[in-house]
This record gives structure tokens, C-alpha cells and sequence, in this order.
């Protein structure tokens, strides 16, 4: 590895040791040097939208994930296909993917928080299908959210 891929590496370890502490900024900061050193690092990239997602910056986040509309055509047929939560987390789980959050306008992210508020990381599909129920508009038809490939996991997947 040289010095460039050194560097890249070794910020982007700081970063991800700076985001298990629950510093974001010098997170952020980490991940941004990593990808002044290697601008095609796909893992600096995932997790530096992460700690921004969890500073709740989602515009600026968005430029370092891809929604569900904008790589639907990359993953799935042309043909939609309407899920529920429930099947969406089958199928999450089935491929390896880890659920991020969901692009929600922050009034519904804090009537969420309100009723289930032991669900910190706004993650648990079954709270939210549970929400959905209870307010049948929150997603207006059309689930939009964040989801994240393990580290070291193959960047092909099998459906």
C-alpha cells in the first residue's frame, strides 16, 4: 500500500473509531480526510453519510448514499413491486443489508420518537410498521430509506 493508501486507511479508521465514541464531527472530519486520500473509497463514503445521517444533516448525507429510487433501476426489474415493511425487512435480511433510516420530514421523525421512544435509532421496522398502521399516510406510497452493505461484504449480490 503506499503512502496515499496509508493515509486514507488510517483516517478512515480514526473516523470509524471516533464514530463508536458518538464524536461525529471529528468522525466526519476523519472521513473526509480519507477521501482527500482516496476519493473512490467506497466504505469513507458509507460511513461518513452514516454519521451525517445521524446528525440528522440528510441533504448533505444523501450525496454519500443512494435512496431506493435512485438505484431502483440499478437492482430491481423494471416492473414495481409493492412491499410491505415486514416483506422489505425479509428482504434486507436476506441480502445482507443493514437498515439505515428512513427520509422522513422531522415531524414525523418526532411523532415516531414520541410513541416509540425505546427505539433510539429509529431502525425497527416492526415500531414502524406498527406506525404505519396507526398513520397510513406517513409514506405516502413510497418508502424512501437508507440501507448500508457490511464492511467486507461482497459488492455482488444475488437476489
Amino acid at each position: 500500500m503506499n503512502k496515499t493508501g496509508r493515509n486514507a486507511q488510517l483516517e478512515y479508521d480514526r473516523g470509524n473509531a471516533f464514530q463508536a465514541q458518538g464524536k461525529l464531527d471529528e468522525a466526519i472530519d476523519c472521513y473526509r480526510r480519507a477521501l482527500a486520500h482516496k476519493s473512490d473509497s467506497a466504505d469513507a463514503h458509507t460511513n461518513l453519510g452514516t454519521a451525517l445521517h445521524r446528525q440528522g444533516k440528510l441533504n448533505e448525507a444523501s450525496r454519500d448514499f443512494y435512496v431506493t429510487s435512485e438505484c431502483r433501476d440499478l437492482l430491481f426489474h423494471v416492473q414495481e413491486h409493492r412491499y410491505t415493511l415486514a416483506q422489505l425487512s425479509e428482504v434486507l435480511g436476506r441480502l445482507g443489508l443493514r437498515f439505515i433510516g428512513f427520509l422522513l420530514e422531522p415531524h414525523v421523525l418526532h411523532a415516531y420518537r414520541t410513541r416509540f421512544s425505546a427505539d433510539r435509532s429509529l431502525t425497527d421496522l416492526d415500531s414502524w410498521s406498527a406506525f404505519e398502521t396507526e398513520f397510513p399516510e406517513t409514506f405516502a406510497g413510497m418508502y424512501r430509506f437508507w440501507v448500508q452493505k457490511p464492511a467486507g461484504q461482497s459488492p455482488a449480490i444475488t437476489v
